[in-house]
């Protein structure tokens, strides 16, 4: 497992843990950086649940036992050092939720960086795109496209999503185009909210929560 898969992991597989090993993933997921600093009696402890519940939770998320899951959590945490400091709370000041809405879009991005993009263009022959799209399958990058097919692009991307908006001289044809790439963002967002199951309207709840703080009522 890649370490800045980790916390991942522990989300994806909270649903499927027992009550007792899902109580070490919660507290794992909320005090990232202080159990990289414990011992498994202390982790124990803190999560009230039993040393041997520990060590069956880190097999449960991949790791052969306590060591090896500190070992990848701390390498998740340099790699991504604002994880675990980005909650808002009712009693940061407007310096500090702004920093951590700006440290948790940082790490998105680097994320997206990482791992998946979506290239979407109306012509799908767009060079400044095709050439960012080189950049990301160099890195090792997963690209998917909505472009008209048999594009440049779309023959480029990894995954081919056809989005044929016909062109004219009209000049509402742009606003056309991008009305049907959001329909079609839309049914992707959709398709993954089916496939991801209740761990995402539970993740969801958990943003909307966080975010409740910054709404004036």
């Amino acid at each position: 497992m890649k370490p800045a898969q980790l916390t991942q992991t522990i989300s994806d597989t909270l649903t499927k843990l027992r009550k007792s090993e899902r109580k070490v993933a919660e507290f794992v997921l909320k005090e990232p950086l202080g159990v990289i600093r414990m011992r498994i009696v202390d982790l124990a402890q803190q999560a009230g649940v039993s040393e041997p519940t520990v060590v069956r939770f880190c097999r449960a998320v991949g790791c052969h036992g306590f060591q090896d899951f500190k070992l990848a959590l701390a390498q998740q945490l340099a790699s991504s050092p604002s994880y675990g400091q980005i909650a808002v709370t009712d009693t940061d000041s407007t310096r500090e939720y702004t920093h951590k809405v700006f440290d948790s879009t940082v790490d998105t991005l680097l994320k997206v960086r990482d791992s998946m993009v979506v290239a979407i263009s109306q012509s799908g022959r767009t060079k400044a795109l095709l050439d960012s799209m080189d950049l990301v399958k160099r890195a090792g990058g997963l690209v998917i496209s909505l472009a008209p097919s048999n594009s440049p692009i779309a023959r480029k991307a990894d995954i081919a999503i056809e989005v044929n908006a016909e062109e004219d001289i009209q000049i509402y044809t742009p606003l056309s185009s991008r009305i049907a790439h959001l329909a079609v963002l839309d049914v992707l967002a959709i398709g993954v909210a089916q496939k991801k199951g209740p761990q995402l309207e539970e993740h969801l709840q958990q943003l909307q929560a966080g975010l409740a703080s910054l709404r004036s009522q």
